[in-house]
């Protein structure tokens, strides 16, 4: 898209800020690859992505590498499940494109998750949203 000429340097962009892979327990095509996820990415027209899996960070890097040289931003992030609700609520963390799979796994230890749980939709950190956020 062209750059919006009210505002000089601003542009439209497509992104994805909530993708799962297979790294999340209820990701049913155990097959795919992260050469796919970035190639359909880029098929669609995203110029940015989100992965956030639930509980875990485990594909952010090879989804980053998979990315490299490609028109497409890969943003590290994690889907976290906290109290609240009646199952729990979920909270959606993103973080800096520079950073990876390793920073990821560190907040879900600050967040008292162990590493059995990552990739489960049910793994509960037990921690209000609030709480949460703060750590975030």
């Amino acid at each position: 898209m062209s750059p919006n000429p009210h505002t000089p340097g601003l542009a439209f962009k497509r992104l994805d800020l909530h993708l799962h892979t297979p790294a999340s327990a209820c990701f049913q095509d155990r097959a795919v690859t992260a050469a796919q996820v970035v190639e359909a990415a880029v098929a669609k027209g995203l110029a940015g992505i989100a992965v956030t899996d639930h509980n875990s960070g485990a594909w952010i890097d090879q989804i980053k590498a998979a990315a490299q040289g490609k028109p497409l931003t890969v943003f590290p992030g994690v889907e976290i499940t906290c109290q609240g609700g009646k199952s729990g609520l979920h909270i959606i963390a993103l973080l800096d494109p520079s950073e990876g799979k390793a920073e990821v796994e560190a907040l879900l230890a600050e967040l008292g998750l162990q590493p059995k749980d990552h990739g489960s939709q049910d793994a509960l950190v037990d921690k209000t949203p609030s709480d949460v956020l703060e750590v975030i």
